[in-house]
């Protein structure tokens, strides 16, 4: 039977019997976090850190690149990644300039991780989107709807959003900016009904 966890945090949970830290994160996804082992001078980063390159789900690489200048600067020895394994110093610095890149939009020349970087250029393409329209509805936004509704309109069945990331790699940007002013029209009109 599952259980929900009796225990939540939204910056940080300290157990300080066993030098155990979880902090709240956020890159990867809006809700990751890190798990610091003080006494093993471990730190956890789950999918923070990937090699060769990080996964961004989020719209918001500049606090990515803030949960990953405090991973460098945490004082543990060892840093391990959900996917990697232990991983070093550099690692996290070239995910970090690679953030960079991506976040002001220069020429990255992936000599590895093409397919990871098309996703990420991809799935920002697509965050750009959900952005207007959180802007556009404020808090009657749901993600949920906007990316169902949203696929539809491309032609997606809905049993297919649960391979969200292929569809992602194999829909051209222009599709998406061709379909968003009908997708603006439906909110628009959403809007004017309330």
């Amino acid at each position: 039977m599952k259980r929900l966890p009796g225990i939540t945090f939204s910056d940080r949970l300290v157990f300080e019997d066993d030098d155990i830290e979880f902090r709240y994160m956020p890159g990867h996804t809006l809700c990751s976090s890190i798990c610091l082992d003080r006494r093993e001078s471990v730190v956890f980063v789950g999918d923070l850190v990937e090699d060769p390159l990080p996964v961004t789900l989020w719209n918001d690489p500049i606090t990515f690149m803030e949960s990953l200048k405090t991973i460098l600067e945490s004082s543990c020895q060892t840093v391990v990644s959900g996917h990697s394994g232990i991983v070093a110093g550099n690692l996290i610095r070239s995910n970090l300039e690679y953030l960079k890149a991506l976040f002001l939009g220069e020429e990255i020349d992936v000599e590895e991780g093409e397919e990871t970087h098309l996703f990420n250029t991809k799935y920002l393409d697509f965050l750009h989107y959900e952005d207007i329209a959180r802007k556009m509805l404020g808090e009657k936004f749901d993600f949920v709807q906007f990316k169902r509704e949203f696929w539809q309109m491309l032609g997606v069945e809905r049993e297919s959003l649960k391979f969200e990331s292929r569809l992602i790699r194999q829909t051209p940007s222009e599709r998406l900016e061709e379909i968003w002013p009908q997708y603006e029209e439906l909110l628009n009109s959403r809007k004017a009904l309330e």
